[in-house]
């Protein structure tokens, strides 16, 4: 029987180490990159199909929203005109408030007094009640776009085409959610492998088994 000495037994078994070490390495790089391809595509073939769904309603939402914009144009504007009353009523009550704050303070420094209260009580009183007479209109304005038929005609339109789009988004959804999430598990596996994996790499070693897993992390479906 022939007797192989020492040294080239550690060598030999050395080297089935690292070839075994080496085809661990590889075969975790090309599992990967296949499993990321495939979540990659499914993701992008995803959203392709909800792009086209968009693209073929898109015309008839514009229309929609087109017609809905211009019957509600005149209460808008109403509505525009109150919310700048609204926004003047806060500024003047501010710029009086300022006015007697100042005044309090140069005859009185940081002291209140009953007629300095009054004042602000009825400054905020007036304020208050302005802002509700306005809240109030819009309210009123609010009440007759919505009852008008043409108004609730256009608007329901619009949520008709948007309620279709987002059924559609959901079928789409439905049909890759399976597969993507099948993918994702298998992932998170590969990761925890990855750790494994590298728990027994040092150095240059461990470094080069990064990069290249960083790399397929970017185009993983490029040979």
């Amino acid at each position: 029987m022939m007797r192989f000495p020492k040294y080239i037994l550690y060598v030999v078994s050395l080297i089935v180490y690292f070839s075994s070490c080496q085809d661990e390495k590889q075969q975790w790089l090309n599992k990967y990159a296949e499993i990321k391809c495939a979540y990659i595509s499914d993701t992008i073939n995803k959203a392709n199909d909800k792009s086209v769904i968009i693209k073929e309603s898109i015309k008839e939402k514009e229309a929609a929203e087109k017609n809905l914009s211009k019957v509600n144009a005149v209460y808008k504007s109403e509505i525009k005109l109150l919310e700048e009353k609204i926004i003047k009523e806060n500024s003047e009550y501010l710029k009086k408030y300022r006015t007697e704050s100042d005044k309090q303070s140069d005859l009185y420094g940081h002291f209140s007094t009953p007629a300095y209260e009054k004042k602000m009580y009825a400054l905020k009183l007036s304020l208050a009640k302005n802002i509700e007479a306005y809240n109030g209109q819009i309210e009123q304005i609010k009440m007759q776009r919505d009852a008008d038929s043409k108004y609730k005609q256009c608007h329901d339109q619009v949520q008709k085409i948007t309620n279709s789009i987002l059924e559609e988004e959901k079928k789409i959804d439905t049909k890759y959610k399976t597969s993507i999430d099948s993918l994702q598990k298998l992932l998170n596996e590969q990761n925890s492998k990855f750790n494994d994996i590298a728990a027994n790499l040092k150095g240059s070693e461990l470094l080069d088994f990064k990069l290249k897993r960083d790399k397929l992390k970017e185009n993983p479906c490029i040979k």
